[in-house]
């Protein structure tokens, strides 16, 4: 296991107190493969490197999983908020298993909030056997006008990709603003994709290019 806190040292993410206190920090090369990599509460403001290792489960925090361990905090488990720079917080390519639990739903705990760049949030691509759940990607309706020729972009994007499963996940207010001409906007965008589930999820106020 390996960990990411606010309140981390910042010394390998080996433990809650040497976690890794930004998602830039996290070193998927020492993480490897069949790891298992923790966020507590927090407001998170970078991106995770690419990840291209197989194997790897993103997981939030809580009470349930870490209630005993070492320097745990009851506070980790609670709201995990991103507003990250312009680029997707989360990119996964080209990996045979991946899976992304953002913890709770109804409410949902993960929540990913704006679109600062043209990239959009959350991509798979070129990968198989990956599961999204319990994430809010949230559009905010952050950006109505052109920044560098991109206008607010996709929720979440999906390409070439086989085996894809995302349930209860919160994806809303990526909409298409008068003027805007280059943004894609749509909760998700799948380009290509087999054997794609998408189950309990909840859409809102959301356009289309």
């Amino acid at each position: 296991s390996y960990y990411v806190s606010k309140s981390g040292s910042n010394a390998g993410g080996t433990s809650w107190s040497s976690a890794w206190n930004e998602f830039s920090q996290v070193d998927w090369s020492t993480v490897g493969s069949g790891s298992t990599l923790y966020i507590a509460a927090g407001t998170y403001t970078t991106c995770f490197p690419v990840v291209k290792i197989s194997g790897i489960t993103i997981k939030r925090a809580t009470v349930s999983d870490h209630g005993t361990a070492k320097d745990w905090n009851d506070s980790f488990d609670d709201l995990v908020m991103v507003d990250h720079a312009p680029n997707f917080f989360l990119n996964v390519r080209g990996v045979k298993s991946f899976t992304f639990d953002g913890g709770s739903h109804a409410p949902w705990k993960f929540h990913e909030i704006g679109v600062t760049g043209k990239s959009g949030q959350l991509l798979v691509e070129n990968s198989s056997n990956v599961t999204i759940r319990n994430v809010e990607l949230d559009g905010n309706s952050e950006r109505t006008t052109i920044i560098k020729g991109y206008g607010p972009e996709d929720g979440l994007r999906v390409m070439h990709s086989d085996h894809l499963l995302v349930e209860h996940c919160y994806i809303h207010d990526f909409r298409q603003y008068p003027g805007v001409d280059s943004a894609h906007e749509d909760a998700v965008q799948m380009p290509s994709g087999n054997h794609v589930t998408f189950r309990y999820n909840t859409f809102a106020n959301c356009g289309m290019l």
